[in-house]
């Protein structure tokens, strides 16, 4: 019997409520993130910190934890999100569903369409029209996510569009994040976050 290897990108610590996912975000990722999740809220409503070092992935492992995040906001648990020196594509993405959204100094942002993805495939085959049109609307939600709290939504649309990698500093600027903190331990940046409610 051939065993699984469970996925070691995400970890987390119940006695300090926070949960961290590093390298490609997969369909076992999403899964592990649920548990962990599941774990932390389970043990009370105060705040959960989730930090993300990644540059995305799966699609819909991403969507899966935006709306895990989302729903536990609803429920009163409020969560707050990182992104730690890479946030790229769905990590970025998922930056958004904090209810406070940080990012340490140096941290380096990354956003795209979902049709650039597929650009290839839409070029070198024969897509159907229907299947553009599907990514199209994908990439309108997606975008609108982006622009939801932001002070510069057309700004944002036209980088979104165009496949754009962003400092912390224009992140900041454009309200896709709400502060920056310093990097340290998970521990610590949980601290930095907590302090800035």
């Amino acid at each position: 019997m051939v065993r699984k290897k469970k996925p070691r990108n995400v970890r987390a610590s119940i006695a300090e409520r926070w949960v961290s996912i590093e390298g490609p975000i997969s369909a076992a990722t999403a899964t592990n993130f649920e548990k962990q999740l599941a774990k932390l809220a389970a043990h009370g409503n105060s705040p959960i910190v989730v930090f993300f070092t990644s540059h995305g992935g799966d699609l819909s492992a991403c969507l899966a934890i935006y709306w895990l995040i989302i729903n536990l906001v609803k429920k009163q648990v409020p969560v707050h999100t990182v992104g730690v020196a890479t946030a790229q594509s769905g990590a970025f993405f998922l930056l958004q569903a904090g209810v406070r959204r940080c990012a340490t100094k140096n941290t380096v942002f990354r956003f795209h369409r979902v049709l650039r993805t597929y650009h290839k495939k839409v070029m070198n085959s024969a897509l159907l029209e229907e299947e553009v049109r599907q990514l199209d609307i994908i990439d309108t939600a997606l975008c609108k996510v982006y622009v939801k709290r932001s002070r510069h939504p057309r700004t944002i649309c036209g980088l979104f569009m165009r496949d754009a990698r962003i400092n912390t500093k224009t992140a900041l600027k454009l309200g896709l994040v709400d502060a920056v903190i310093p990097r340290g331990s998970f521990s610590r940046m949980r601290a930095d976050v907590l302090r800035l409610s």
